[in-house]
């Protein structure tokens, strides 16, 4: 709409007989070419906002899923740790008990 105004105003400032040093320096002109620049500012700040918003989004569904996976992985390692430590403890009873057998063996040795 303002570009359209700017360049009718530039037109009609040629056809009136003013050079373009004139032109530019017209305080219409200039009021024109600032209204475009501050429209093009917010412009620019709405769409960064949006990229923003739409960057967010993206990463708080990447986070959720890496969630949920890290969840299903945590549930799988949770159920292998605690078949091991099954495992360990049984076998740390077996140990005790060689152990024990074995000074005893060795106590019955000695005298």
């Amino acid at each position: 709409m303002c570009e359209k105004e700017l360049k009718d105003r530039a037109s009609f400032l040629a056809e009136s007989g003013y050079d373009k040093e004139k032109i530019s320096s017209d305080a219409a002109m200039r009021r024109l070419r600032a209204k475009i620049r501050e429209t093009r500012a917010r412009l620019d700040a709405i769409t960064a906002a949006e990229r923003k918003l739409e960057d967010m989004a993206r990463l708080k569904a990447e986070k959720e899923e890496a969630r949920k996976q890290e969840a299903g992985k945590d549930e799988k390692a949770k159920k292998k740790q605690q078949k091991e430590e099954e495992a360990a403890e049984v076998s740390k009873r077996q140990q005790k008990k060689a152990k024990k057998k074995a000074d005893k063996g060795a106590g019955t040795q000695e005298a």
